[in-house]
């Protein structure tokens, strides 16, 4: 064997060697987590191994499974001791282990424990169990505005109405604190068995002027009901971002459907930033028109388009509802009675009223002689009257014995002749 080869065999024995050592040491590595994970989480099983009678998540009993989103499960849940009923809501093993999604989960605990408004779901805190990491909720009995759409197609629309003002008061409340959801939808609107309304799934909330749990231009929120400003990232997401997405939770209780439609994300994305979306009252025709519009308002790309606040916007809910309550659907139209299917007509004939009116304005401008002027043939007519009044004004004690003592001065018959009246033409 030359020297070359020599060499060759030696690298090669050496890197054979490093290699086995490396495999050595990382097979150990893992015992060793391994072990140390069983002696931190000492009998900790994955969620989805555990048997129902296995179901113990620290003082809480769960049973059946309620939701699941991209973060965790909700459970329906019992205290061990008191025996009330809970929502606990697990993340999910994959989740767990991504540090963004465990800090927007533990953002979620910091922001609900906060929030104490009748229209929010209530978090009672959280806890750590092994692997499990959860939070404990309100359990709120009667289902989500989204399986109440689906059972009935769409909502009346003073019941949406309703529903919208009681979001709008949570919302208020949020937006006070310098929360904006980010994720309003159907399916976060929970409903008790009474109708109230709760906002629920804080996960990826923003506190403004706090720390970002995104990255800069990283969109964030359900797509179907996503603001422009989501998506582009300018303007600044701000409480007009939460009006937006109520806007399509409305238009989805008044019509059964979402007001943009597309087979693809990137037709949905265009949809949510350049296409004007349709009119509620042309799907939904009972929809009074002040509603409609204001839905439309509340889609408007240019966030200063919307109403200023959820406080505005819950005025102009109650300013609607009680235009409408004398009835202001398109059905009407048949009786000659506002409605949404004759406001372009109405407006047509806005517009030529307009016209008109501008040119008997135009007309009103031309000169007119003095003496064909209103005022000055009242003022002529005013001096005739006073020169009439004055004329026949009879004299007074004073004047009638002056003209006496000249006619006692006199021998002239004919000056005492009676006359006719006695005035000052005399």
């Amino acid at each position: 064997m030359n020297p070359g080869q020599l060499r060759a065999s030696s690298w090669r024995c050496v890197a054979i060697s490093r290699a086995s050592a490396s495999m050595k040491s990382a097979a150990a590595s893992r015992a060793n987590y391994r072990a140390a994970h069983r002696f931190a989480c000492p009998g900790s099983t994955p969620r989805e191994a555990m048997s129902v009678e296995e179901q113990r998540l620290g003082p809480f009993l769960l049973k059946e499974r309620l939701g699941a989103g991209g973060m965790g499960v909700v459970y329906r849940a019992t205290h061990v001791e008191s025996r009330r009923p809970f929502a606990v809501k697990v993340l999910s093993a994959k989740a767990a282990g991504n540090k963004r999604i465990v800090a927007r989960f533990a953002r979620e605990l910091e922001i609900l424990k906060a929030l104490k408004h009748p229209n929010i779901v209530r978090c009672f805190g959280g806890g750590r169990q092994g692997s499990d990491i959860y939070l404990v909720m309100e359990l709120v009995g009667g289902g989500s505005l989204a399986g109440l759409i689906r059972r009935r197609g769409r909502i009346p629309w003073d019941a949406a109405i309703d529903y919208a003002l009681q979001v709008c008061d949570g919302l208020a409340y949020a937006h006070e604190w310098g929360i904006v959801h980010r994720d309003l939808k159907s399916a976060n609107l929970l409903l008790t068995k009474d109708g109230q309304v709760k906002i629920a799934d804080f996960g990826i909330a923003r506190v403004q002027y706090g720390k970002k749990l995104t990255a800069a231009k990283h969109t964030v929120g359900t797509m179907a009901y996503i603001a422009p400003e989501q998506i582009k990232g300018d303007p600044p997401i701000s409480h007009r971002t939460d009006l937006y997405t109520l806007g399509c939770v409305m238009f989805e209780m008044l019509t059964g459907r979402l007001p943009f439609v597309a087979d693809s994300m990137a037709q949905l994305i265009y949809q949510h930033m350049e296409d004007a979306p349709p009119h509620v009252a042309t799907i939904a025709l009972d929809c009074p028109i002040w509603l409609d519009a204001l839905v439309n308002q509340l889609l408007e790309k240019d966030p200063l388009k919307r109403p200023h606040d959820a406080t505005a916007l819950a005025r102009a809910l109650r300013e609607a509802k009680e235009k409408s309550v004398s009835g202001a659907g398109v059905a009407q139209a048949a009786t000659g009675g506002p409605s949404a299917l004759r406001v372009g007509q109405e407006r047509g004939e806005a517009k030529q009223a307009r016209e008109l009116l501008g040119k008997k304005k135009k007309r009103k401008k031309k000169k007119v002689p003095v003496y064909e002027r209103v005022w000055f043939l009242a003022a002529c007519l005013l001096l005739v009257v006073a020169v009439g009044a004055w004329s026949v004004w009879p004299l007074n004690e004073r004047q009638l014995f002056e003209r006496a003592e000249v006619l006692m001065a006199t021998n002239d018959g004919l000056k005492w002749r009676p006359k006719t009246g006695i005035s000052r033409r005399c």
